[in-house]
């Protein structure tokens, strides 16, 4: 092991085991998760908190609605954001707000169409504005991968449909620039695995076309560095295929993609956290027969590092960012077994985590809470764009 590797402890087992949560980070550094898939395949409403003090789990009252592979972004006021996702085999058009003030949950305006393996993200902060693209509309037997674009108005608690329709996609990423424009990377079209990218412009709610990535992906995570560009990890190139070992950084400026330095194990189903120093963590996977270890890519050197194993070889976990140089948090999920089965048990990454932190080339803010979709502390000024892209005509 090498000594900037990650030590992983307990961290005591949650009340239900579950896989596809939220996982939301408190003001006070405390981890609330909430709804996912639990034993016998059912969706679960339960919510546990995480004690940082005390280190120890705490039950909830329950959100308000049961459901799984709910997308979590954070608003504005610091409040959480859950959307669509899975109920019983169905997707969920249903949205909730966590407020972490009032320690309460309240159902919101359901999406117009119900989706899951979809996208969500918060735009900068100061436009209020939530973004989402894609995704599966599951109803009985039938489902659509959606070409359908929402945005959601906070203030009002409104969905519309923007007129301007991307690329039909499901399981792939979007990805908040510095710019203010929001990359989408690869996912899956019926029958394969896409190499196509665009960019949505808020200022004129359009999307854009970019260049593609070099190889399809999907199932992947796409991560903004510290230095502006979006690291593009794990996932695989063909439906149900095995992982891939290449990695792509995407340079915004440049609108240009270069290949990453080859990963030491292959990922899917992981997380993807940016740490303080400006490393990347991946965490989890799921194919055989690689032991189940941490991942670690360092910008400044341009290589991936293995890193330690993991206590449970879990996939469709949570990964939760702690406050100051304390760690990341990973939450339950399914474990690598010929059978389905999800765990109750938790486990803390420790140790060398924090390194003299990097500086920032892009203009971005760096992530405080456990999620990508971080609204970032700017103001964009294209209100007055976004009401013209929402006026425009539905198709």
């Amino acid at each position: 092991m090498s000594k900037d590797d990650p030590i992983h402890a307990c961290a005591g087992a949650m009340h239900i085991a579950r896989a596809l949560h939220s996982a939301m980070r408190l003001p006070n550094g405390d981890v609330l998760v909430a709804g996912g898939i639990t034993n016998g395949g059912l969706a679960t409403d339960s919510v546990e908190r995480f004690s940082l003090d005390q280190r120890e789990w705490k039950q909830q009252p329950p959100k308000q609605k049961a459901a799984f592979s709910q997308l979590t972004v954070i608003l504005d006021d610091g409040s959480f954001l859950l959307v669509g996702g899975s109920q019983t085999g169905e997707a969920s058009d249903h949205v909730e707000r966590f407020d972490t003030i009032r320690s309460c949950w309240t159902t919101l305006c359901s999406l117009q169409v119900a989706r899951f393996s979809h996208t969500a993200t918060s735009l900068w902060g100061g436009t209020n504005k939530v973004l989402v693209i894609g995704g599966n509309h599951l109803k009985g037997d039938t489902g659509k991968v959606l070409d359908i674009v929402e945005l959601y108005d906070v203030a009002s608690d409104e969905w519309h449909q923007l007129g301007e329709r991307s690329q039909a996609r499901m399981t792939h990423s979007a990805t908040l620039l510095d710019s203010g424009k929001v990359l989408i990377i690869g996912g899956y079209a019926p029958d394969q695995a896409l190499a196509h990218c665009e960019l949505f412009d808020p200022q004129t709610g359009r999307f854009e076309p970019t260049t593609p990535l070099p190889a399809p992906r999907m199932q992947h995570t796409a991560t903004l560095l510290n230095n502006g560009q979006v690291m593009v990890a794990g996932g695989t190139c063909i439906p149900f295929g095995e992982s891939a070992l290449e990695s792509f950084l995407y340079d915004p400026l440049a609108d240009t993609w270069r290949s990453g330095p080859p990963m030491q194990r292959g990922h899917q189903g992981h997380t993807a956290t940016l740490l303080p120093d400006g490393r990347l963590l991946l965490a989890g996977h799921t194919r055989l027969p690689y032991r189940p270890s941490t991942e670690l890519y360092d910008p400044r050197k341009d290589a991936w590092v293995l890193g330690s194993e993991l206590n449970e070889p879990r996939f469709s976990h949570s990964a939760t960012l702690l406050p100051g140089d304390q760690g990341v948090l990973l939450c339950a999920g399914q474990l690598l077994t010929p059978d389905t089965a999800y765990t109750r048990s938790c486990e803390h990454c420790c140790g060398p985590l924090a390194q003299p932190a990097e500086p920032a080339q892009g203009t971005g803010s760096m992530p405080s809470g456990p999620l990508e979709n971080l609204p970032a502390n700017r103001q964009l000024h294209c209100l007055d764009a976004l009401s013209a892209a929402l006026a425009a005509p539905q198709q």
